[in-house]
């Protein structure tokens, strides 16, 4: 569904930055991070970049497919699993997106992120926040936090009241997926927690600053 943005927000793919009127601003998965509610640092790094480059491909499979223009007949075969388990959530939730990796942000708190998927699910009320996740465990009050961003970020940029249900999506290599629904009333509140606690740090150069 086409939604008139309120503001601008600038994308850079590399560094992967953002802007809100000319500023940088942290993303959704910066203020997690900076904070230390996620921590992959003890991760190996060579381990890190390829769940990174192999969960882009994965998002960027789905992304052309729900915007039907994907080319089956090139694509990696080990991605055909995840594929077969997003058709599968589709089919079985009646999900049906209306934004597809959308740019979503708050000129009011100045953050930015951009958001997998939101649309409307059979049998649910409320229009639903979709995050995808392909790698890794499915760290559920990380990515609670995530989704609550997301949403704070898709209601001020598009000026819509109405709250959403948000569920984080595990597509899985053998062609199934893992639901989660994130419930907490909490995790708004936790989120613009961090991102305060972000802010300070960076005040008080006790993390990196953006530039």
């Amino acid at each position: 569904m086409e939604m008139e943005p309120k503001f601008d927000i600038i994308f850079q793919e590399e560094g992967h930055r953002y802007f809100i009127t000319e500023a940088p601003v942290p993303s959704v998965t910066q203020v997690l991070a900076g904070v230390g509610i996620t921590d992959y640092s003890k991760v190996p790094l060579e381990q890190l970049v390829a769940c990174q480059v192999f969960g882009k491909a994965v998002h960027k499979t789905t992304e052309f497919y729900d915007r039907k223009i994907l080319n089956l007949s090139t694509l990696d075969p080990r991605l055909l699993p995840y594929l077969e388990a997003w058709i599968k959530f589709r089919t079985d939730y009646g999900f049906i997106p209306e934004g597809i990796e959308r740019l979503v942000g708050s000129a009011k708190y100045m953050f930015a992120g951009q958001l997998d998927r939101d649309g409307i699910m059979r049998g649910r009320p409320r229009k639903v926040i979709v995050d995808i996740k392909t790698s890794f465990e499915l760290d559920i009050p990380a990515t609670a936090l995530q989704t609550a961003g997301y949403e704070i970020g898709l209601q001020e940029r598009y000026g819509i009241r109405s709250g959403y249900d948000r569920a984080v999506i595990l597509l899985q290599p053998r062609g199934d997926y893992k639901i989660e629904w994130c419930t907490d009333k909490h995790d708004r509140a936790v989120f613009l927690s961090a991102l305060t606690t972000l802010n300070y740090k960076r005040r008080h150069n006790r993390c990196q600053k953006l530039s």
